[in-house]
């Protein structure tokens, strides 16, 4: 059975210590949420997931996204958080299409979330490009935000596998790399101004054209998991908007 000991950041290696993440959907009740999709293939994702946009699917334990141009959301039922962490592992299948996973965070509807995703741009089977959007994969300018669709973060050095996750602290929104699953995030970039009063508090996936995503954690903003894995980046976001380290 796959577990959740491969490559996660810090975040998640701790939370599974201490809150014992498992391999299925934890259940929502609980500190964190995790889901491996650990279960047989199925276009039902499961009792703890709605997806709100296109379609989902399990396929060979691992969450993928709707076929050809289409777009893809889901939220997870009943679980909010102001200032979450989310994980998940990417990986591209080689096949030259503009496909992108998303994190999902600050979920009110499909037009007011906050949208953090990795893409392959350039059409080289590697995810080359990231970009952060207000709603489902909108263009949508705000706070730091201000180009929409024009600002944008070179993934350099490209990856067709990582460990990525968000964290969001106040206002900031600050996107991690682990290219080589040590559980550190040597790549990190953020943006500021997110306008909390107009998002909500739900977390989530998106995706699209077949998009591979595997190992979904979320959790809430304890200090000392934001210290050992983003602290860095927290740190500069409050000294500056923009953050690239590696």
């Amino acid at each position: 059975m796959k577990t959740f000991a491969r490559g996660l950041g810090i975040v998640a290696c701790v939370a599974a210590v201490f809150w014992g993440a498992v391999a299925g959907a934890a259940p929502t009740g609980g500190f964190f949420f995790a889901d491996g999709f650990d279960r047989p293939d199925s276009t039902d994702m499961g009792p703890h997931w709605t997806e709100t946009w296109a379609d989902w699917r399990v396929e060979g334990n691992v969450a993928r996204s709707a076929p050809g141009p289409e777009s893809s959301l889901m939220v997870v039922d009943g679980y909010e958080l102001a200032e979450p962490i989310l994980e998940a592992t990417v990986r591209h299948d080689g096949t030259i299409r503009p496909t992108y996973v998303a994190l999902v965070s600050l979920y009110l509807d499909n037009d007011n979330c906050v949208f953090v995703k990795v893409q392959d741009y350039d059409l080289d089977g590697l995810y080359d490009t990231a970009y952060f959007y207000r709603g489902n994969n909108s263009h949508e300018p705000w706070g730091d935000f201000v180009h929409g669709y024009d600002d944008w973060e070179d993934l350099w050095p490209y990856f067709g596998e990582a460990r990525i996750g968000t964290y969001i602290v106040m206002d900031e929104v600050i996107l991690g790399i682990d290219r080589d699953f040590d559980g550190v995030f040597e790549s990190l970039y953020a943006r500021g101004g997110a306008p909390l009063e107009e998002l909500g508090l739900g977390v989530g996936l998106g995706g699209y054209d077949d998009a591979i995503a595997e190992d979904f954690l979320a959790v809430p903003e304890p200090a000392t998991l934001v210290l050992m894995a983003f602290g860095p980046a927290v740190l500069a976001a409050t000294r500056r908007r923009r953050v690239i380290l590696g």
